[in-house]
């Protein structure tokens, strides 16, 4: 059963008023019949856009797509888009049609859209629903179709390959056999679409946590054509004791093994990309020496080309470098991260989380290496709740002047002190730190007379 909601009908009835058809369309429909709660509403009219300006020129109006047919309308504080019928020409470049007619026919609208599952309509008049390619009965049968031709459908734009792996990732569904095969023969064409729009499906194929469908994009060579490093992986072997699966397996269940985190998603997606490029063998063993440093490199060129902010591509490259990291609760281990790496704690969540997915995704027969993931966060949750920057020491650089200290020398020995305080909160105390302070002067002094 469709339930509409309040500011559909409100949208629809104004509409009628005036004379034009209406109708609840699209992702809205298809959640609705999945007994979910749509989170838009989406309406379309044979109203053009500015006969839909007219009918709500007492509402607040947004021309989000003029030029498209569609223009948002503010009702209770929500805005819901309003899209005229269209038919479309013929495409260039796989993305864009020649033309837009703007008509009167809800069937060539619906002929236009992607998956059956989303060409769907409501008549909330008549409490019909329009459904002319049988989308209903894809949904209770769980298959991702196109509406007619997949050939046609995926050259008029090629981003229609991602959205039918996503929404089968997204709803578990399987994808119609011709519609896969023609996935695969067209992948291709996803290289005429811009980045920007490739890495929103991406990102939600990913954050829908399923392996086949990511799994999909190796096999229909979509990784090939949009990132070749990334096709490589599943070429590369792990021939050794801690690993049962080539890199590109390991590495999409690694991915499966982080959740609502988009950022650990493309972390573990990339972690041992580099392996690729390093790989050795002896004796029959595999080898892969320094593939961290490698995988940085080759998962930054992959992020620029998603185009990453600075911020979200520096913390995915921090946890790349460090994920093979061995990890222990000693104090020496966990200087190298709180003060030289300058991790903060919510970095070393991260990285355990990392190091677990890891782990999860490699020889079932190694998971006791998981024991001690649990008391090595807790260590460093005591660390993190005492002193350990240079601001939370007890003496300063003004107090390192004052019993001798030039300069240069000033930020490496409070890295020192910093460093000693570590789990020994005690230490920090002004007297105490002045002391270890003027000794390890003593010392530099001492090596710079030898050096002299």
């Amino acid at each position: 059963m469709i339930k509409i909601s309040r500011l559909a009908k409100i949208v629809v009835q104004e509409l009628n008023k005036s004379n034009f058809k209406a109708y609840p369309v699209g992702g809205c429909i298809r959640d609705s019949l999945l007994g979910k709660i749509p989170s838009d509403w989406d309406i379309t009219t044979n109203a053009t856009p500015e006969e839909i300006l007219t009918v709500f020129e007492n509402y607040r109006t947004l021309d989000v797509g003029r030029r498209f047919g569609t223009i948002a309308v503010e009702v209770e504080d929500h805005f819901v888009e309003i899209t005229t019928m269209r038919k479309e020409s013929d495409y260039k470049d796989s993305r864009h049609p020649e033309s837009i007619i703007f008509f009167d026919d809800i069937y060539e609208d619906l002929k236009r859209r992607d998956l059956t599952i989303n060409a769907m309509a409501y008549d909330i008049s008549s409490n019909t629903l329009i459904d002319p390619f049988y989308g209903q009965l894809d949904l209770k049968k769980k298959i991702i179709r196109t509406v007619g031709s997949p050939k046609d459908r995926f050259n008029e734009d090629a981003l229609r390959i991602l959205r039918a792996i996503r929404f089968s990732a997204q709803l578990d569904f399987r994808i119609d056999y011709k519609t896969l095969y023609n996935i695969a023969k067209y992948s291709y064409l996803l290289k005429n679409v811009a980045m920007e729009r490739i890495k929103v499906e991406l990102d939600k194929i990913l954050m829908a946590n399923n392996y086949p469908a990511l799994r999909t994009l190796y096999n229909t060579s979509i990784f090939k054509h949009l990132f070749p490093e990334i096709d490589s992986m599943f070429k590369t072997t792990q021939n050794n004791r801690f690993h049962v699966y080539n890199v590109g397996d390991h590495c999409l269940m690694a991915t499966i093994n982080v959740f609502d985190n988009l950022n650990l998603k493309y972390v573990m997606l990339l972690h041992d990309i580099g392996k690729s490029v390093v790989k050795t063998n002896t004796k029959g063993k595999d080898h892969f020496y320094d593939h961290a440093l490698s995988s940085v490199e080759v998962a930054s060129n992959i992020l620029k080309r998603l185009k990453f902010s600075k911020k979200d591509k520096e913390h995915i490259l921090k946890l790349i470098k460090y994920h093979d990291t061995i990890l222990s609760p000693n104090l020496k281990n966990m200087n190298k991260f709180v003060v030289d790496r300058q991790f903060t704690f919510e970095d070393m969540e991260d990285l355990i989380r990392v190091e677990i997915a890891d782990t999860l995704a490699q020889n079932p027969m190694c998971l006791d290496r998981l024991d001690k993931f649990d008391t090595i966060l807790e260590s460093y949750e005591k660390i993190y709740n005492g002193p350990h920057k240079i601001k939370d020491l007890a003496v300063n650089g003004k107090d390192m002047i004052e019993i001798g200290y030039t300069s240069e020398n000033i930020n490496t020995i409070l890295i020192f002190l910093v460093k000693q305080v570590i789990g020994s909160n005690d230490l920090n105390k002004k007297e105490t730190l002045i002391k270890i302070a003027q000794k390890m002067l003593k010392n530099i002094e001492g090596i710079r007379f030898q050096n002299n």
